[in-house]
């Protein structure tokens, strides 16, 4: 390991960091090349610390890169990627012992991470350092439905009183700014609950709970009347038993991607 040195992302050139994070990710499984402009809006709207956020680098060489958030005594990895080269020569390792030395410096208890499920190399990488699968995650897609249930009303909330712990992936949680909703049932009953918000016509959805999964199409339904301009939905890192995913092919939705959110205690 001689020769490798760890440095602040605020401390890189924000040219030379964001060519660090291309090339370690080139042959990921989805494409994830960013302009400058697009690395830095990722740490700001996921809230990302640029000042705990580092890269590795090999000499002058940068060889790897790994993204880090706190929150309460939650902290989060929000990319790790090592450049082709230099993989299997102990990086990985380094920014990862490097982060959880970290966390554990600060305070914290858990350090949390999604990896995509067919991403077996990553998988065994964590477990080996310790990280456990805390849940399945899907996303999934689907149109604007042609049936409204007109009994079925949302509720926007200003202040919600629920905490959000680990099972809420970094992504879905409301201090991103995103709409909160209680929905209404013809009683005037509440039912449920919906983080949301659009973007581009497309109601992009961060937390579902219902107490009847049953009522998902009058759900989404009302999720659609309120924003009326939406095209279509694409539900981020949701959590979801089988008889709820079925419930959301009833509705023709489509999964797109299967996540395993991995966690590690901090002791």
């Amino acid at each position: 390991m001689t020769g490798f040195r760890i440095v602040r992302f605020s401390d890189v050139p924000t040219k030379l960091r964001t060519e660090i994070w291309n090339q370690s990710f080139s042959d990921y499984i989805l494409p994830i090349k960013m302009t400058e402009e697009q690395l830095d809006l990722r740490l700001s709207e996921l809230k990302l610390s640029f000042q705990k956020s580092v890269v590795c680098f090999d000499g002058e060489v940068g060889v790897g890169v790994i993204l880090y958030g706190e929150d309460g005594s939650l902290a989060w990895i929000g990319g790790l990627a090592v450049i082709k080269s230099y993989r299997g020569k102990g990086v990985a390792r380094l920014l990862m012992r490097h982060i959880f030395n970290l966390a554990k410096a600060d305070g914290l208890t858990w350090l949390t991470l999604e990896v995509i499920a067919t991403n077996n190399r990553a998988l065994k990488f964590y477990q080996k350092e310790g990280f456990t699968t805390k849940q399945r995650l899907y996303f999934l897609t689907g149109n604007r439905p042609t049936f409204f249930d007109q009994e079925v009303k949302l509720k926007k909330e200003s202040k919600y009183d629920i905490i959000e712990g680990i099972v809420v992936p970094w992504q879905n949680k409301r201090i991103r700014g995103y709409d909160t909703f209680k929905f209404l049932n013809s009683k005037k009953e509440e039912f449920g609950t919906v983080v949301s918000n659009i973007e581009n016509k497309e109601i992009k959805i961060y937390q579902l709970d219902l107490i009847d999964w049953e009522m998902l199409a009058s759900a989404v339904a009302a999720i659609f009347e309120y924003y009326e301009e939406a095209e279509s939905f694409k539900c981020f890192n949701l959590a979801l038993t089988t008889k709820q995913l079925s419930e959301f092919y009833k509705i023709k939705a489509t999964k797109e991607l299967t996540q395993y959110q991995l966690v590690k205690e901090i002791k």
